[in-house]
């Protein structure tokens, strides 16, 4: 049997890892469902905090998820969006 062409130019790899990520995404999915209807009052905030080289600044017990959602990012820091998205 010959191997896929994805596997044969090294990219079974990162296919492997875009699954992983996947199941990671789905499960926190899953767990910030049940979280929210057990604690109503809780707010589970998720956020990217650095690309690369470039760091955000975050208050992180002033964080919202309205802040959160503001960009393709996913950064609350208006300014290191802006360096992450031109690196």
């Amino acid at each position: 049997m010959k191997p896929s062409m994805e596997f044969e130019t090294g990219k079974a790899v990162a296919a492997h890892r875009r699954g992983e990520t996947i199941g990671r995404v789905a499960a926190g999915a899953v767990a910030k469902k049940k979280l929210s209807l057990l604690y109503w009052e809780l707010e589970i905030v998720a956020y990217v905090a650095q690309i690369h080289e470039v760091a955000a600044k975050i208050n992180r017990s002033a964080v919202k998820a309205k802040d959160i959602e503001k960009n393709i990012v996913r950064c609350p820091d208006p300014a290191a969006v802006k360096k992450m998205l031109s690196s």
